[in-house]
């Protein structure tokens, strides 16, 4: 809904009902327009046209995702010619940690099985994640409902998208994650940042992409560019050509 402010036409996507009636409730109390569906991407993608500007994912997506490759072959069929697809991920090398513990594997698409289900992060970052305002819940909120993750490493993500024919333009990772207390004993910085404790800063938090659809004219060359200062794994890929106005996110 950030992005429909700005003029966007949206369209979102989850699998789950309740998110998506959040959102919906959400848009209709703030008097923005916006589109919600209630779908599984591997069946939604195919049904869709090129006709999206930008495919846009953030924090908590790639995890769910059991067929990467599937995923962005969709993701770069539905972008028109010039279209980006961009993501903002917490690196895969922190969803290896467990309470500091080196626990999960790292890479392939292996398949993890979270027996205590997704905690309160939110209440976890307090104001970080609720900048409008922070509202205490639940307090010591347990998760009945076991987690089926799968772990994508960087050459596993990357690759995925060059394999589905995007072109990479930009690729970035960080060494604090925005917003998000993603482990106990990382220090609130300026920004609304977490980043590990001096000691060990070194430790990577986030990373992203950004690639696209492409169509090159002869002796034309794809080049990089700088993206955005964000906490995570920056990732951009594009498809050249022209944008409509106002773009079709999905």
């Amino acid at each position: 809904m950030s992005l429909a402010q700005l003029g966007a036409d949206v369209t979102g996507v989850d699998i789950s009902p309740t998110a998506i009636a959040a959102a919906q409730t959400l848009a209709e109390e703030t008097g923005i327009p916006a589109r919600f569906v209630v779908a599984d991407l591997y069946d939604w993608l195919p049904t869709q046209e090129p006709a999206f500007d930008v495919v846009f994912m953030t924090y908590g997506a790639l995890l769910w995702m059991s067929d990467i490759d599937a995923l962005f072959a969709a993701l770069a069929r539905v972008l028109k010619p010039g279209g980006r697809c961009i993501g903002l991920e917490f690196h895969p090398l922190a969803m290896m940690y467990e309470q500091g513990r080196l626990t999960y594997p790292y890479s392939g698409g292996a398949h993890v099985v979270g027996e205590t289900g997704v905690g309160d992060y939110v209440a976890a970052s307090g104001t970080a994640l609720a900048p409008s305002g922070f509202v205490e819940g639940q307090v010591g909120f347990k998760n009945p409902h076991a987690t089926n993750e799968f772990s994508w490493g960087v050459a596993d993500i990357l690759g995925a998208q060059l394999r589905a024919g995007l072109v990479l333009e930009v690729v970035r990772e960080y060494l604090y994650a925005n917003g998000c207390k993603i482990w106990p004993d990382l220090v609130e910085q300026p920004g609304r940042r977490y980043a590990p404790p001096a000691a060990r800063c070194r430790r990577s938090c986030s990373a992203g992409r950004r690639a696209g659809r492409s169509n090159p004219t002869p002796g034309s060359s794809a080049r990089c560019r700088p993206f955005m200062d964000d906490p995570r794994k920056t990732h951009l890929a594009h498809r050249p050509g022209a944008f409509s106005r106002p773009p079709r996110l999905s």
